[in-house]
């Protein structure tokens, strides 16, 4: 029984950690993230002027 707690306690810490760390480097990539609006203007791609209808049949 011993080793099932101390198993559980592992998994916890190691998804404690595994989260805490995927939080903390979103938050600091956000924090530094600037955008550059001037660039990002005269790169834009061409917009799609058609649409297509029509029906889409189920693979199975």
């Amino acid at each position: 029984m011993r080793i099932v707690i101390q198993a559980f306690m592992g998994s916890i810490i190691i998804h404690a950690l595994y989260f805490g760390s995927a939080i903390m480097v979103g938050s600091i990539k956000t924090s530094r993230y600037k955008p550059d609006i001037e660039n990002a203007w005269e790169q834009a791609g061409a917009l799609q002027n058609e649409t297509v209808f029509g029906k889409v049949i189920s693979p199975s």
